[in-house]
């Protein structure tokens, strides 16, 4: 069953402004807004039975380094075109280089993506995923610096 929610109707060009009124939707249901959405709440599916090919971020990152992507991504402050106030964000061209750059292949991700006219798109939410595994990470390291701590002022109390 195939239901359509919403008209589509011209999008404005991204490069030339953000006030665009028009709403994109592919055939796949991806949507393209051309202003800002604003909403009470925003979910994700995200329920296992709607996953396949599930692997722990720990079995995947043993070959990759981690520590690159984020010393590699560049936090920014910057102006969308046509509008007037700063954003804080990330470029979606360095995100994808971070990643090919430590290890991953950026195809094989949907963290960034490019359109059919070639700009491209960040799904800041993936980057929290990172995010919460680089500081599980970096709790262990301090635990274990913390214990070599401990035990080194034990035995210099000897």
């Amino acid at each position: 069953v195939h239901a359509t929610y919403f008209s589509i109707v011209t999008y404005s060009d991204p490069t030339e402004s953000s006030a665009g009124s028009g709403v994109k939707i592919s055939d796949s249901g991806a949507a393209a807004f051309g202003a800002w959405v604003t909403c009470q709440g925003l979910t994700q599916k995200s329920d296992i039975r709607f996953k396949n090919s599930i692997i722990s971020l720990d079995d995947r990152v043993r070959d990759i380094s981690l520590q690159t992507f984020f010393e590699e991504i560049r936090p920014s402050i910057y102006k969308i075109n046509g509008d007037n106030k700063f954003d804080f964000g990330f470029i979606a061209q360095n995100v994808k280089s971070a990643l090919d750059n430590s290890g991953f292949d950026s195809s094989e991700f949907n963290i960034v993506r490019e359109d059919e006219n070639g700009y491209y798109s960040l799904a800041y939410n993936q980057i929290s995923t990172l995010n919460t595994y680089m500081i599980q990470d970096l709790l262990r390291r301090c635990d274990a610096i913390e214990r070599k701590i401990e035990t080194l002022e034990q035995s210099s109390d000897i």
